[in-house]
């Protein structure tokens, strides 16, 4: 049970809440994770970030640079955020919860499905943490590989990323379910070669992961043709059988989803 709430007026004063309290305090941006039944635990103290000034959205001369207190609607209205990333952001259902949850909070959260974070791994997302000591960036990826629980301030997307092809793909139940898997992919093209593909998938392993191997295998050569390419994704994953597939099941979508996001970004884009 929440015992106390803070609301510190600075960063500093934030960082300072919790190095006292260490792990009887999480950080709260919109909620919607913290204040689910799903949850892993129960915090005494939460710690607001809604005073911080963690919620703009700034495109720079090498980076979009998006607050962590952003909302998923927000990236979804923003005219600053590529289609994509939209996309990617829209598939968090429903309008409720995307008025509420934060781009810094599906970070924090790191589920494996996450429809956000596939998209972010793919065009090489950063993101800035905050400690005591300072402020310092690392990859999303390395953030999300690591199980990271420093205070994320900014997620910074390169630009040149952004000038990437890119397409999204996603599995539901329904379209008002939560994903079961995930995909994101980004590439460009060289006549008919593609180069330097990167390829997120979400769903099949603990975190959101990269498949290098696929990504080493397609690089520099012409897009294999469907069949072949969702043989090749299925064999560099390797999920669990649980309450929401087999992983003979998982394996085969998530070839279909990653075949389809590289077939469309390939082609036209992602559009």
């Amino acid at each position: 049970m929440i015992k106390e709430y803070h609301a510190p007026p600075t960063l500093a004063e934030a960082l300072a809440i919790k190095e006292r309290l260490g792990d009887a305090a999480v950080f709260l941006a919109g909620g919607t994770e913290v204040n689910s039944a799903a949850f892993p635990s129960a915090p005494a103290h939460v710690i607001s970030l809604q005073h911080l000034a963690l919620t703009s959205i700034q495109p720079t001369a090498t980076d979009l640079v998006i607050g962590a207190c952003c909302t998923i609607q927000q990236i979804v209205d923003s005219p600053a955020v590529p289609d994509t990333i939209k996309a990617a952001a829209g598939h968090i259902f429903n309008r409720n919860i995307r008025n509420m949850a934060t781009i810094g909070g599906q970070l924090g959260s790191n589920k494996s499905c996450s429809n956000l974070l596939p998209i972010l791994v793919a065009l090489d997302a950063a993101v800035d943490l905050a400690d005591p000591a300072g402020t310092h960036a690392i990859p999303a990826l390395e953030y999300i590989a690591g199980e990271r629980k420093e205070l994320i301030t900014h997620v910074r997307i390169p630009t040149s990323a952004l000038a990437r092809r890119a397409a999204v793909e996603r599995y539901a139940r329904t379209a008002n379910d939560i994903s079961i898997l995930t995909a994101a992919v980004s590439l460009t093209r060289a006549g008919e070669n593609v180069v330097s593909p990167a390829i997120a998938a979400g769903g099949v392993a603990k975190h959101v992961i990269r498949l290098e191997p696929v990504e080493r295998e397609l690089d520099r050569k012409p897009l294999p043709k469907r069949d072949a390419l969702e043989r090749l994704v299925a064999t560099h994953v390797a999920p669990i059988t649980d309450i929401r597939g087999t992983a003979e099941f998982k394996q085969h979508i998530a070839g279909v989803l990653v075949a389809k996001a590289l077939l469309r970004a390939y082609r036209d884009g992602g559009r």
